[in-house]
């Protein structure tokens, strides 16, 4: 909690992401605490939204937006399979996170993501912070 007296506070806006860096954090904590259930559940979210970025790709590319046919990035399906063994833990969400940025940088350009903080904060779990 912070309190401000005195003096106006000026929040920086939140990123483009922040529900997926949020969502990525949450399972990456659950997964450290052994939560596998909904660990997964929120990973599975992530996912999700990369392939509906790399289907908005994919539309872009091809010119359309009703995805009648394979197209060049339907491989990037395959990718997002790979995410999911055994064992998953606060890596998996990570790795999850990181396929999000690179397919919604391929929609968006100058998208940054937000991968410091999830590594500091599993960083911090697994006892490796300072």
């Amino acid at each position: 909690d912070l309190t401000i007296t005195g003096a106006e506070g000026l929040l920086p806006d939140q990123p483009a992401d922040n529900d997926i860096r949020f969502d990525a954090a949450l399972a990456a904590v659950k997964f450290g605490r052994g939560s596998h259930l909904i660990g997964l559940h929120l990973t599975l979210g992530i996912i999700r939204e990369s392939l509906v970025q790399w289907m908005v790709a994919a539309d872009r590319q091809e010119g359309t937006a009703h995805h009648p046919h394979a197209t060049a990035l339907d491989d990037r399906a395959v990718d997002e399979l790979s995410l999911l063994r055994v064992p998953a833990g606060p890596a998996t969400a990570r790795a999850a996170y990181e396929h999000y940025c690179a397919a919604r940088a391929a929609v968006e350009p100058g998208f940054v993501s937000g991968l410091e903080g999830l590594d500091a904060m599993i960083a911090r779990g697994s006892g490796r912070a300072g």
